[in-house]
């Protein structure tokens, strides 16, 4: 399934196979997005070595969300997991403790793994599911753990375009969807896509379509 999580720093969109660790205390929400029947697993967990192995497997700073696609047997080990926490035995503490760093430790390996295929996985999914908010490329490159000037490279050499353009390509689209098939106004949808003055989202629109929306909106009636 997937989850759409909302955060301080902005939303995210959780799918199959992905981890998000969170620090003690750390305010956020989430939704099912629907489609797929939802299955998730998790565990609370804290203790004197828990930063230092957070910090070791690369999961800091948290919160942290990793693509462990991939990672095949950390349902199993989530099983086990349970399985000891639920029997009472002098040695469960440290049985746990040994179960849960076999979990963060095959998450980090997968995620190690699908970061080599694609390094702007995590940054890529953010646009997606928060175009419409003010996003800095600097903001993106730390999500991905790179300086914002190789980002900027890397995502040129990936997409073909530029972070700022890769958005307003993405507001466009959405735009050109909702004058197709909504009848909102032209203010409504400029605000909806990320556009608060109607005037640069007009002048922008048809910059980007060699027409104006309201003309767009005409040649698809």
């Amino acid at each position: 399934g997937r989850l759409r999580i909302s955060m301080p720093e902005g939303n995210v969109e959780a799918e199959a196979g992905d981890t998000v660790i969170f620090p003690p205390k750390y305010p956020y929400k989430y939704t099912y997005e629907g489609g797929e029947p939802l299955n998730y697993m998790w565990a609370h967990f804290t203790g004197s070595a828990a930063a230092f192995y957070l910090d070791e497997l690369t999961f800091s700073p948290l919160p942290c969300m990793v693509s462990s696609f991939g990672a095949s047997r950390v349902g199993a080990m989530f099983e086990t997991l349970f399985d000891i926490f639920s029997h009472e035995d002098s040695l469960r503490p440290h049985a746990l403790a040994a179960c849960l760093l076999r979990i963060l430790t095959e998450i980090a390996a997968a995620a190690d793994r699908n970061k080599s295929k694609n390094p702007l996985r995590r940054s890529l999914r953010y646009i997606e599911a928060s175009y419409t908010e003010d996003i800095r490329t600097a903001d993106l490159a730390a999500m991905d753990n790179l300086s914002p000037s190789r980002y900027y490279a890397l995502f040129k050499e990936i997409t073909g375009i530029p972070p700022g353009r890769y958005i307003t390509e993405l507001r466009m689209r959405h735009a050109c969807e909702l004058l197709r098939g909504t009848d909102m106004s032209v203010k409504q949808i400029g605000v909806t896509v990320g556009y608060n003055d109607p005037h640069f989202f007009s002048k922008l629109f048809k910059a980007n379509l060699g027409i104006s929306p309201t003309e767009y909106r005409g040649t698809t009636k």
